[in-house]
């Protein structure tokens, strides 16, 4: 059964206790990519980084708009909405040991036409534009090949 709210915010309110919110983040990014709906999965888009996601290192990146992220970039997820909508993936620490919790599952290269259409779909639908228009140029060329059949 998925985490209720009530027993999200006990667990953040849990991790607070330990140490602040923040430190928890290991900087992976994988938070920061296109989200698309398939059936009752959440995927994210590996395609599809945040136009404000920078690489510090091949595995460490950040935000360029960190500290004004939800006034810049209101598609960004705060906390509970990102435990509440499965959008951190499995290896996130906000979200170990919480039970029920269905992370997204990160998708690279789907090679399924339905698949790839269901991601255009979702992502073409958005009414924010999160991405580059670089990024969305690649991801829009890589998938449309879905659209032909």
């Amino acid at each position: 059964m998925l985490p209720t709210a009530k027993e999200i915010k006990n667990h953040i309110e849990e991790l607070k206790k330990k140490k602040p919110l923040e430190d928890y983040c290991n900087m992976c990014g994988d938070c920061c990519h296109g989200k698309a709906n398939i059936g009752k999965s959440t995927v994210s888009v590996m395609d599809l980084p945040c136009k404000f996601l920078c690489e510090v290192t091949p595995v460490h990146k950040s935000c360029s708009v960190y500290a004004e992220r939800h006034d810049k970039a209101p598609w960004c997820a705060d906390l509970d909405t990102m435990i509440e909508k499965g959008l951190a993936p499995s290896h996130c620490p906000y979200v170990e040991n919480l039970k029920g919790y269905i992370p997204s599952e990160s998708l690279f290269n789907p090679a399924s036409p339905e698949i790839k259409k269901a991601v255009l779909a979702s992502v073409l639908m958005s009414n924010l534009v999160p991405y580059s228009e670089a990024s969305l140029s690649r991801f829009i060329h890589k998938y449309v090949d879905a659209l032909k059949d």
